[in-house]
């Protein structure tokens, strides 16, 4: 290869990119035009072509180099078996290190004895840097070099075999992950920060020689046996693009992608736009992120790179503090764990996460270049100040980014009541087409003179009423921009930000009631959020008044709802159910109630009705709701569906199982319409209609349902409470259906999280459900096992009297049947009958012990009980039937009556009685099931 002099090839290297970048043709014309004008200068460019050509005919774009014997030879080469003892440079290969997606490395030591010691060589690939690259690559490898900072692994050589591959010389580090040798140190929060701080200073030196990382992550930063942090790759992303900063001809993924690593690119990068030292700053806030929470901002486990790409484009980061607290997603084992690798406890750990660390992480990650950190020493000195226990410059969210994000945050029964305030605080551009929708409402009404006077008022009243909330929005984004921008200067927790929120609304608006009322009751909720419960209270309170001087019915309605619903969770009910009637009584009294204000204060009060074990005012109020919704709006749809399901709890707990069924297939088909047929709320609906299904003699359906719940809980991940609930839940209904190995597994896999959980009810209700398994299998230690722990975990959980107790002496029943003892299996199926009919919590599971204990009385000798007990069986089953076609425990109670019918009985009769069981049991269990089995064979002998 011709190797010009600085001077020459400052001459050359402008004109050869040009000739590369034609086409053959097109190039000789040029070569020729040259040559013309300076042949010697043409001859140098010409050389210079072919040793290009020659390289790409070696097959240098595979990723490797092939050792000098086979460079003319055409076909794939073996990198790791060709390279070892090859010559790239001045350096001899000793041994291969690893692979990725831009090349491969390689251990070398320097041939001619300039340098001692080892290094990594790392080739890469030449699609990454494209044709006119390589030999620019040579020229940028001298900038690179000149970065020398203790921390990045320096750059001792760069330049290109003579095949045409790049090549890098590196400084040889060995040693382990950063967010790995946290975890094995067991690191505290203090120390993995102030580890990350060293990282920030590599960067900024980085950045300061105008070098950009680009592809910042934990496997190019190792911290070696010294606990000495070395970053690596620097630069290399700069040795791949242009001068012109335009990307390479080819991409690492073939997704249109630069060099990067989509779980760390910054959302511009992924956007394919310019790049800066924000986007470093953004890879940087993931890496402190995971070093302190042991999760991933946005991208949950095993996502897919398209997956991870779109969340980091539309997923917003939750907070350091909320990715350690444990949910539905994230077990309690995980957090513990999370815990003991920053040797703390679970409650300490989200303190110290708490705060300021939380804000500055939060402004690292926000979305917008413009919005992060303007330099990495403005990150680093705000990590300083947090370690030093000084003011920081990072501010928590602003109130309207918060108040957008509200519903998403929290529950339903508190998103319904606030919804039509919190869109309106955050400027939600929903108001402006109301308005407009509104005031066509109310011309069509003047231009119509058929439509009633009524009619037209309403359309006038939601006009006005529009317009008003229009006008509030504007005022309120004035304010808290106002007070952000004064706020600026001086570093505010979220709590002082807020009481400089109501200082300021107070004096602004002192004079409009509606306006100050409505600001209080979004800062009382924002207070709730902190969890400055009295705070909450106390605004909360201010904004009442503020809304009876307004006289405005609606902002009172939803302020008062939203009290009574929080001394509802205080365990207050009757002050919460005295409240919510004055407030709801006031609204009807309206001459044009606001409804989703009216419905949203329904659903709330149907709650409480629940916890107080009034299922018939919790279907009314869920009833009524509904009626006002009528056709729902589309921002009203969740609300109404989850109305819906609480009717159909409500329906399951009067004994009106058909109507639950009903209501819960219409819930689940409307958010499979809305397109939320994959998220956590359906699983959560999925496994209620499993437990109502079972409990109305639909084990098969039950445990289908259960199935596709599974399905949606394995998909979202983790061990979940959820997860393990729906196993449980199958378990119960497989143990119907003679499946008792499947139910085995379910039920062992439910009782060690629920264990590791420390969740006792749950625990002992995963041994109830799965124990039968165990029993009807001849695993009688492992049943009796499972039944102490249901007695010992249930006992400490449920109130004396529930009728879970009864299901329990059932189970105690099972088991001394199945070691023989007849009669003590006998006295406790009794009492288990006992304890259900004295259960305040009427069973439909009370079938299921009079079917065993008629059984048991024939089994002995006491044929009359027997028929007594299998006759008020078929009661029972046939009243828990209630417009269902089959039942479970209606067949199993025929087919007792028909075993414990007496001698001479009328044959006809019981032949039917037989056939109809097994027709109950083949539609509710399948024909395979041993109940169906059993009936169907004994209808055959008669």
């Amino acid at each position: 290869m011709i190797v010009p002099d600085a001077e020459r090839w400052k001459r050359l290297s402008p004109l050869l990119d040009g000739l590369l970048d034609l086409e053959p043709a097109a190039r000789a014309a040029r070569l020729d035009a040259l040559r013309a004008e300076d042949a010697a200068l043409a001859g140098e460019l010409a050389a210079l072509i072919g040793d290009a050509e020659r390289a790409e005919h070696a097959r240098f774009l595979a990723g490797s180099v092939a050792p000098a014997s086979a460079r003319d030879d055409t076909r794939d080469v073996d990198a790791s078996a060709s390279l070892v003892g090859e010559r790239i440079g001045a350096y001899l290969i000793d041994a291969p290190l690893g692979q990725g997606g831009t090349g491969t490395v390689w251990r070398a030591h320097r041939a001619d004895g300039r340098y001692q010691g080892g290094v990594a060589v790392k080739l890469l690939h030449l699609s990454l840097v494209g044709r006119t690259g390589a030999l620019r690559f040579e020229r940028e490898g001298g900038v690179l070099a000149r970065l020398s900072h203790p921390h990045i692994a320096h750059l001792l050589d760069a330049g290109v075999t003579p095949g045409g591959q790049p090549f890098l010389v590196l400084e040889l580090v060995e040693g382990e992950r950063i967010d790995r040798h946290c975890d094995a140190g067991q690191l505290g929060i203090a120390q993995r920060v102030a580890l990350f701080r060293i990282v920030l200073a590599a960067v900024a030196h980085a950045h300061s020689h105008l070098v950009i990382h680009r592809d910042i992550k934990p496997g190019n930063i190792l911290v070696d046996r010294g606990g000495q942090v070395k970053l690596l790759d620097f630069g290399i992303a700069k040795l791949m693009q242009g001068e012109d900063g335009a990307g390479p001809a080819g991409d690492l993924t073939g997704d249109g992608l630069r060099a990067l690593t989509p779980d760390y690119a910054a959302p511009e990068q992924l956007r394919g736009e310019a790049v800066s030292t924000a986007t470093d700053v953004y890879s940087l806030g993931v890496l402190l992120y995971q070093l302190l929470t042991g999760r991933h901002p946005t991208v949950l486990p095993n996502a897919t790179p398209a997956d991870s790409i779109r969340a980091a484009l539309d997923t917003d980061p939750s907070r350091l503090s909320t990715a350690v607290t444990v949910t539905g997603d994230v077990p309690a084992e995980q957090i513990a764990r999370i815990a003991v690798e920053r040797d703390t406890s679970p409650t300490r750990l989200k303190r110290q996460l708490g705060g300021d660390l939380e804000n500055i992480v939060a402004k690292a990650l926000r979305k917008l270049p413009a919005e992060r950190y303007a330099t990495v020493d403005a990150f680093a000195e705000d990590l300083r100040r947090w370690a030093a226990g000084e003011p920081v410059s990072a501010r928590p969210d602003s109130l309207g980014y918060r108040a957008s994000k509200f519903v998403g945050r929290h529950r339903g029964k508190v998103a319904v009541a606030v919804l039509t305030f919190f869109a309106i605080a955050a400027g939600v551009v929903g108001t402006v087409s109301q308005a407009h929708r509104a005031e066509n409402q109310a011309l069509r009404a003047e231009q119509q003179t058929q439509i009633a006077e009524q009619q037209r008022r309403r359309a006038e009243s939601e006009r006005d009423n529009a317009l008003r909330d229009l006008a509030f929005s504007g005022a309120s984004r004035d304010l808290l921009g106002f007070l952000l921008t004064q706020a600026s200067s001086t570093a505010l927790t979220s709590s002082q930000l807020l009481e400089r929120a109501e200082q300021m609304a107070d004096g602004q608006f002192a004079d409009d009631s509606l306006t100050r009322g409505r600001l209080q009751f979004l800062l009382a909720v924002e207070y709730g959020n902190l969890q400055e419960y009295d705070k909450s209270k106390a605004v909360l309170g201010r904004a009442l008044g503020s809304a009876q001087r307004s006289g405005n019915v609606g902002l009172r309605g939803n302020v008062e709802c939203l009290q009574a619903a929080t001394l509802g969770d205080q365990n207050q009910p009757g002050p919460a159910m005295n409240l919510f009637e004055a407030a709801i009584a006031r609204l009807r009294a309206e001459a044009e109630p606001e409804t989703s204000v009216l419905a949203g204060c329904l659903h709330m009060r149907a709650d409480l009705h629940a916890h107080r074990g009034e299922p018939a005012a919790m279907l009314a109020d869920a009833e009524a709701g509904l009626k006002l919704l009528g056709q729902p709006r589309p921002d009203q749809r969740l609300m109404a569906n989850s109305l819906g399901i609480t009717a159909a709890e409500a329906y399951g707990r009067l004994g009106q199982p058909a109507k639950a069924i009903a209501a819960y297939e219409a819930s689940l088909a409307e958010l499979a319409a809305m397109g939320r047929d994959k998220t956590a709320r359906t699983g959560i609906r999925y496994a209620n209609f499993s437990r109502m299904l079972y409990v109305s003699g639909q084990a098969l359906r039950s445990a289908e349902m259960a199935s596709r719940g599974l399905a949606i809980a394995k998909d979202i991940g983790g061990e979940t409470e959820l997860l393990a609930i729906l196993e449980g839940n199958r378990a119960r209904a497989l143990v119907e259906l003679g499946r008792f190995a499947e139910a085995q597994a379910l039920t062992e896999h439910a009782l060690a999280s629920a264990l590791q959980r420390n969740d006792v009810r749950w625990a002992g209700t995963f041994a109830l459900y799965g124990a039968p398994a165990f029993c009807s299998d001849g695993k009688l230690e492992r049943c009796a096992a499972l039944l102490e722990i249901a007695r010992e975990k249930l006992g400490a959980a449920l109130p004396a009297g529930h009728s879970t107790f009864a299901s329990i002496e059932l189970l105690a029943s099972q088991l001394l049947l199945a070691r023989g003892k007849v009669v003590e299996a006998r006295d406790a199926a009794a009492r288990a009958v006992g304890l259900f009919e004295a259960a305040p919590d009427k069973s439909t599971l009370q079938a299921q012990a009079l079917v065993a204990l008629a059984r048991l009385d024939v089994s002995t000798d006491d044929a009359a009980a027997g028929t007594r007990h299998a006759d008020q069986a078929v009661t029972h089953a046939t009243r828990s039937l209630a417009g269902l076609p089959h039942s479970e425990w209606l067949g199993q109670a025929l087919l007792a009556r028909a075993i414990t019918e007496p001698a001479g009985a009328d044959r006809p009769a019981a032949l039917a009685q037989l056939q109809s069981a097994a027709e109950n049991l083949r539609e509710t269990l399948g024909a395979d099931a041993p109940s169906s089995r059993e009936a169907i064979e004994l209808a055959g002998r008669r």
